[in-house]
């Protein structure tokens, strides 16, 4: 099979280099169930911020804060409606995590607290990454605000992908075709940004105040401390 999209191969591969040390694979583990949504809670959040007040940009063609708005409201908007639909393919779609067969990893691990982890998984598909779409539609809509944070959002977004790779949660081809749908949809929220007479966007915002804006980001990053709560605690075992 072609190297560039044999699933085995780059799964064995990104796993090696996690998989002989059991502090690296636990900081693997850390990075990619919390440290990735606080760090793009803290990114939607700014968003808010981006560009300049008023009707003038401070520079040609520069970014005007009612626009990053919008572009923050639609985001908003449809990150559930793509993480909700990504689950329903999960349960159309069979393919299990590479994480529940067994001897395909590598986990220095003791296998109580392995097993701990993979039971967490049990009722929930592998295609697509329902984390992919969100992380690289935050990326994509980044980069059409500021080119750098979209840089670096597209190669956090990366990192987190690749991470959930190595720990078996996701075959590489999830994390490809999450991406794809997140990077989509980000596109179609620019397109909508542009070319449509979003009134009913442009009225709400007004409405919306910085204590309203924190609850969101609040609640978000609660549901996500709650979802891995019980691999957060398996850490702090020895």
């Amino acid at each position: 099979m072609n190297m560039l999209i044999d699933n085995l191969y780059w799964l064995h591969y990104f796993n090696h280099i996690i998989g002989e040390s059991p502090d690296l694979f636990r900081m693997a583990l850390f990075l990619s169930n919390r440290l990735a949504w606080i760090l793009y809670a803290l990114a939607l959040c700014s968003m808010w911020y981006a560009g300049t007040p008023g009707l003038l940009p401070e520079r040609p063609k520069g970014l005007l804060r009612h626009h990053a708005r919008d572009i923050t409201l639609m985001t908003c908007a449809a990150m559930p409606v793509l993480f909700i639909a990504s689950q329903v393919i999960q349960k159309l779609v069979e393919s299990n995590r590479p994480m529940m067969q067994e001897g395909l990893l590598q986990v220095p691990l003791p296998p109580k607290e392995w097993h701990s982890v993979i039971a967490s998984f049990n009722m929930q598909g592998s295609f697509p990454s329902d984390h992919a779409v969100v992380f690289f539609l935050l990326a994509t809509v980044l980069f059409s605000l500021n080119r750098w944070w979209g840089l670096i959002a597209l190669g956090l977004a990366t990192f987190f992908s690749l991470l959930r790779v190595a720990l078996g949660f996701h075959w590489p081809i999830d994390v490809l075709i999450g991406a794809l749908i997140g990077s989509l949809g980000g596109l179609m929220i620019i397109l909508l940004a542009h070319w449509i007479d979003s009134f009913f966007i442009r009225i709400s915002r007004k409405k919306i105040n910085l204590w309203m804006f924190a609850v969101l980001v609040y609640l978000f990053l609660y549901d996500c401390s709650y979802k891995f709560s019980h691999i957060m605690g398996l850490l702090g075992h020895d």
